[in-house]
């Protein structure tokens, strides 16, 4: 018989959804959980199919002003050949599907989104463990989202914090749009505490249209990516017969209009028809079919319901993730086929094409599989903590990190 209790934790990617699910991304307490799956092999090395990580952040670079060279950001707790970190890659650079250009580079006025002023923010993202006393733990999996590059975000690792006893990486979800550190150790001794954490520089850029949108085409052909953001996502109901109704009768008047007008027509039918409600902040997240037969949302539930509508049109949209909010994205291409992502914060009181939220971007969808809970479809990435513990021992402190850091 196993001496040893699963323990796991799932966090929420921000504090107004921590109230939703009743945990705190700031510091949580184990729970007992016999289903919890365990992520080491027989030979006790990381599964590839658990962990596909890099040596380093891809495309990030340190800062001009930082002593390290782009090659060697600054690093703490590091054996000698980085031997602690996985050199897998799961292809690709630390940067998302940044159609219209790099991460802080202008678009033309005529054509995509056009950059605002950039605003500097240093952020610690990680977690850490401690095993109370009679409490040793085994078999720790943490893993936490981090920024990644996005036309509007540019982000630059400044510090790594990794324990030369654990395994860390990164990852990035097959689905994209969301980057994840990763972390592993076999074993953590009662009274023992560890910490995995990087500091990053991230720039964000605010947002405006371009100067002329009327060219801006529906895209004709699509990628499997990109047809991903056509479909029914958790609180998207796409195919609900209600939101099919309002995108019918939307097209039928504006069939004489550009993308870009019927766009606007799903914007103002959303904010003249639901009602917003910041105290539905602090309730489970309600959705797209919630919104319209309520009429009334936070900006969860409205954004929810401007993607279901514009993806009926053909359109594809997303959710984008910051801090304590979110809002929604959609897809048009000029006519020479480049595709360019514009924001609608359809709660709120800006524009359509406007945003001058600077909050770091921590992820773009809204349909997501986790590697450990592959049979699970989640509208956002949360945190994950899971590992044993030794019978009828105390569970660990787990603390997950979210800050901002001074130069």
């Amino acid at each position: 018989m196993s001496n040893r209790a699963k323990i796991s934790v799932w966090a929420s990617p921000s504090l107004s959804e921590s109230k939703k699910g009743g945990l705190s991304p700031v510091v949580l307490w184990a729970i007992v959980f016999s289903l919890a799956p365990s992520f080491w092999d027989a030979a006790g090395t990381f599964p590839a199919s658990y962990l596909a990580a890099q040596a380093s952040f891809g495309s990030l670079t340190a800062p001009s002003d930082q002593s390290p060279s782009p090659e060697q950001p600054k690093k703490k707790h590091r054996t000698k050949k980085n031997a602690n970190v996985s050199s897998e890659t799961t292809g690709g650079t630390f940067s998302g599907d940044a159609q219209g250009g790099e991460a802080g580079k202008p678009n033309s006025p005529n054509k995509g989104p056009v950059l605002g002023i950039p605003q500097k923010v240093r952020y610690r993202y990680g977690m850490e463990f401690e095993a109370r006393p009679g409490g040793e733990c085994s078999n720790l999996f943490g893993s936490a989202p981090i920024p990644m590059e996005w036309p509007e975000q540019k982000v630059t690792l400044v510090e790594e914090v990794f324990p030369r006893e654990a395994r860390v990486g990164y990852r990035e979800l097959k689905e994209g749009g969301v980057r994840q550190l990763l972390f592993k150790m076999r074993t953590l001794q009662e009274g023992q505490k560890t910490e995995a954490s990087v500091v990053i520089e991230v720039t964000r850029y605010t947002q405006a249209p371009p100067s002329d949108t009327q060219g801006l085409v529906v895209p004709k052909k699509l990628g499997r990516t990109m047809r991903h953001y056509l479909d029914d996502s958790p609180f998207i109901e796409v195919g609900d017969q209600r939101v099919r109704k309002i995108a019918r009768t939307i097209k039928e008047q504006t069939k004489e209009e550009s993308p870009w007008n019927q766009v606007s027509a799903v914007f103002n039918y959303v904010r003249d028809h639901v009602r917003y409600n910041e105290s539905l902040k602090e309730t489970t997240i309600r959705g797209a079919a919630a919104a319209i037969e309520t009429e009334e949302g936070d900006c969860e539930d409205m954004s929810a319901l401007f993607i279901a509508i514009t993806r009926n049109l053909g359109i594809p949209a997303r959710t984008v993730r910051v801090p304590d909010h979110c809002w929604a994205e959609f897809y048009l291409e000029d006519p020479e086929g480049n595709g360019y992502w514009f924001p609608a914060q359809v709660a709120g009181n800006e524009a359509l094409g406007v945003s001058s939220d600077t909050r770091p971007i921590l992820q773009k969808g809204d349909s997501f599989r986790i590697p450990e809970s592959p049979r699970e479809e989640t509208r956002y990435v949360k945190e994950l903590f899971t590992g044993d513990v030794r019978q009828n021992g105390p569970d660990p402190r787990v603390q997950f990190i979210r800050e901002e850091v001074s130069r």
